[in-house]
């Protein structure tokens, strides 16, 4: 009766060695609010300059997603009040990304291929991290400024499986181009899944939800099927309107449902504009002819195990499943 919209943002956490716009570095495990400098704690006259090195891993997602890579990139601000942000806004980019229109190939299990389109893939910096202990919340800022990549597909997947399918291959191409270490459990690799239902047949989007930062490929397929059931049923009993509002939902593994966080905003409630302390970011001939030369992804790598050893597919596909693995063999 009903098919499923789904689309994706994953933020990919990149493997620099300092943050994005200052000198600090982004290492995991150090004390609390010791990687920092006036400029991630936003303080007056404190400047941002950008790391080149995330231009150039930018360059690399955009040629193994066979996007455009656009040679002119801006920066913009996106104001929010959160205790994780001490600037109260965010360096991201939303009018001119450096990455646009790209698209990724998915294995179904009934063997056909499907394409799934990336609308694009947007440098921003990382917000803090809040530590709730009892009654008390305590704010970490070593992870503040930390450089992400937002790379935000198109809504063309259908079904938690899909979703699967295609955060893998994300997951992978990342470890095989190591621009990131793509570790969920350490959130340098988060999912936000918007889903929506309609009847099948139907061209119209109706209203989305997002479910937000869930750390696994097991929940992540959990929680679109509680998402989907919830918003099946309010259709069915006639309350859809009233139930399902465009609002940012959380994932609770325990008792296995989504439950609401927050109203989803619009861009207009951001207060969008473009970041007066950065220049524009400029991809130079020299920069794309060096970066966009990428190492020999999974897929590439699969196919040539195949057809200069004579293995298998199946075992070309386990040889190949991790980087690690396929550079040992």
């Amino acid at each position: 009766m009903f098919e499923v919209v789904i689309g994706l943002e994953v933020h990919v956490q990149l493997n620099t060695t300092t943050k994005l716009f200052c000198s600090c570095p982004t290492s995991f495990n150090h004390k609390q609010n010791t990687n920092t400098c006036p400029v991630c704690l936003a303080l007056p006259g404190a400047l941002p300059v950008l790391n080149k090195e995330v231009v150039h891993k930018s360059i690399m997602l955009g040629t193994a997603v066979d996007a455009t890579i656009n040679r002119t990139s801006i920066f913009d601000r996106k104001s929010y009040f959160y205790p994780d942000s001490p600037s109260a806004y965010q360096i991201t980019q939303l009018y001119t990304p450096i990455v646009e229109h790209g698209k990724l190939e998915i294995d179904l299990e009934n063997g056909t291929k499907k394409t799934i389109r990336i609308n694009r893939a947007h440098i921003e910096a990382d917000a803090g991290k809040n530590i709730h202990d009892g009654d008390v919340s305590k704010v970490d800022l070593n992870r503040a400024g930390t450089p992400l990549l937002e790379i935000v597909s198109e809504p063309d997947l259908s079904n938690g499986d899909e979703v699967v399918s295609y955060l893998k291959k994300l997951h992978s191409i990342i470890r095989y181009l190591d621009i990131g270490d793509a570790n969920m459990q350490e959130g340098s690799f988060r999912v936000d899944v918007n889903v929506s239902i309609r009847p099948k047949g139907d061209e119209k989007l109706y209203t989305r939800v997002e479910v937000k930062n869930i750390n696994s490929f097991k929940f992540i397929q959990k929680a679109i099927d509680v998402e989907v059931a919830r918003q099946s049923e309010a259709w069915e009993d006639g309350i859809y309107e009233q139930e399902i509002a465009q609002e940012t939902r959380l994932y609770d593994q325990e008792k296995n449902e989504t439950r609401s966080m927050r109203g989803k905003e619009e861009a207009a409630d951001y207060r969008y504009f473009p970041e007066p302390d950065l220049l524009k970011c400029l991809v130079t001939d020299a920069m794309m002819e060096k970066y966009s030369k990428i190492p020999e992804l999974a897929d590439e790598k699969h196919a040539r195990f195949i057809s200069e050893y004579g293995m298998n597919e199946y075992n070309a596909g386990v040889v190949t499943a991790s980087v690690e693995t396929a550079h040992f063999f």
